[in-house]
């Protein structure tokens, strides 16, 4: 089984990324990536909580975002700043949260 660092983003499904709070720290996520579900599952309270944020990297605004921050396995860490852009985190920020 491939390691998921390693897999391409594919799309094929669209993304509805919510309203977010500013500075919002974000899971990038693909839905066949086990490691994802596992850290997913770790931070599920949070997620819940609106505390920690979405971006579904088989989808078309996902690829976008992953591309534009060179992006190129999941699970990542995303935080979308105040202005609307986004930059690259440690995933270690989603457990602190």
């Amino acid at each position: 089984m491939p390691h998921c660092q390693n897999i391409h983003i594919t799309l094929y499904k669209t993304i509805d990324i919510l309203t977010l709070m500013p500075e919002q720290l974000m899971l990038m996520k693909h839905p066949m990536c086990g490691y994802c579900k596992v850290l997913e599952e770790r931070i599920k309270d949070k997620i819940e909580s609106g505390a920690i944020g979405i971006i579904d990297a088989s989808t078309q605004e996902g690829l976008e975002i992953a591309k534009s921050l060179g992006i190129r396995g999941v699970p990542d860490c995303i935080k979308k700043k105040e202005d609307g852009t986004y930059e690259r985190c440690e995933l270690e920020e989603l457990l602190k949260v």
